[in-house]
């Protein structure tokens, strides 16, 4: 799945569809069995697309249909991932991520803000005690010379942690339509603690995602009595439990009783 985040699909829907069948699959791409409707719903569109965007993929070479399913029960369709090709895209996109950022080591220059002094003399700023009150302006990389090296090398790259997570951030806002710059807290909060327990961003990325759609998709059906907010849906960690979903208990309870006296 992680192959299928980094890789050159094109655009989101493939890669939702793509990810759904990463996960249903082997690790060699075999064994791939998920039904339309399950990828319908894992990946939050219709079963109309889902076979579209399947053939598309069959067509550009990153599966292979290797038997469609029939009618009858036990005739499912089988797929096969290109794994070669998708880790191959996706080593390549890491590799250009990781020249782009090798070598970046913090050092951070500042810039005056309130007032200054005016120069008079060459070597005389004349600025008195609080005259220069200076702030962070931007960063740039460093090259370290050890001594006997003929060639610079880069220093040791930082922020591996920083850049995925802010990948992931930056995943779930455009697949949520997040613009407000002040919600984008609460989803790396929650993405970086659920990090903790071991789970790669991008995977929990996808399962952020997907509780958001659903919990919507509730509320529309009149299955929820109300809808939390991102803020605290993502912030307190409630999207990851549906135990804690505003859930409607006595229409469910109808609906329970409805069906159990039309048997």
């Amino acid at each position: 799945m992680a192959d299928v985040w980094d890789s050159e699909l094109d655009g989101e829907t493939a890669t939702h569809v793509m990810a759904v069948l990463a996960n249903s699959a082997d690790d060699d791409g075999t064994n791939c069995f998920p039904g339309n409707r399950l990828i319908a719903r894992r990946a939050r569109v219709s079963e109309r697309t889902v076979i579209r965007t399947i053939k598309h993929l069959a067509e550009d070479g990153w599966l292979w249909i290797v038997q469609r399913g029939g009618s009858g029960a036990g005739h499912r369709t089988e797929y096969r991932l290109n794994v070669n090709r998708l880790h191959e895209q996706a080593e390549r996109t890491r590799d250009e991520e990781r020249a782009r950022r090798q070598g970046c080591h913090r050092v951070t220059l500042r810039q005056p803000q309130g007032r200054v002094t005016t120069r008079r003399n060459k070597g005389d700023t004349g600025a008195g005690k609080g005259d220069i009150d200076v702030a962070p302006l931007f960063v740039l990389p460093v090259i370290d010379t050890s001594p006997g090296s003929d060639t610079p090398y880069p220093l040791p790259r930082e922020g591996e942690r920083e850049y995925e997570l802010g990948s992931a951030v930056d995943q779930v806002c455009s697949a949520l339509g997040i613009a407000n710059r002040r919600k984008r807290g609460p989803v790396k909060q929650a993405i970086a603690m659920a990090a903790e327990k071991g789970e790669l961003p991008a995977t929990i990325a996808l399962s952020m995602i997907a509780a958001v759609r659903t919990q919507d998709q509730l509320h529309l059906d009149r299955k929820l009595k109300f809808k939390y907010g991102l803020e605290k849906f993502l912030g307190l960690g409630i999207w990851r439990d549906e135990n804690r979903w505003a859930w409607d208990t006595e229409e469910l309870d109808r609906q329970a009783q409805a069906r159990v006296g039309s048997r």
